[in-house]
């Protein structure tokens, strides 16, 4: 199963730099269930899920959850995919994947009324 995630990630790393493949998307399904917050960590109450989908074609990326889809930034390395979200209040959200294991950290970079309210969630994704 890794070896197909792995191809398709070389696949879709060659896709961005020449024209003439087809356009193919690979889909992340990332699910979270503990936190750690500056009170320490946490077992989440409820299912926190949300995907994000790469255009290998034109290399652009979309979260979608609960509240709808936006455009984020993908960083596709060797082992690791990430998205970065910069949100309409200029708060900052990253997403990292290992893309052997599907481990994956969200991280919210949020400020509020000029009070930081950072928080890192932990789970696991699947890779379509």
């Amino acid at each position: 199963m890794y070896k197909a995630i792995i191809t398709t990630l070389a696949v879709t790393a060659l896709s961005l730099t020449y024209t003439g493949v087809a356009a193919e998307t690979v889909t992340f399904n990332c699910k979270y269930d503990n936190y750690s917050d500056q009170e320490g960590r946490h077992k989440l109450n409820k299912e926190f899920k949300m995907s994000f989908i790469l255009d290998t074609q034109d290399g652009k990326a979309f979260i979608t959850g609960n509240l709808g889809s936006e455009p984020v930034t993908p960083i596709i390395g060797d082992s690791t995919a990430t998205f970065i979200e910069v949100t309409n209040t200029k708060n900052v959200m990253s997403t990292s994947i290992t893309i052997d294991t599907g481990e994956s950290v969200h991280s919210r970079h949020t400020v509020m009324v000029g009070q930081l309210y950072p928080s890192q969630y932990y789970g696991t994704c699947k890779i379509l």
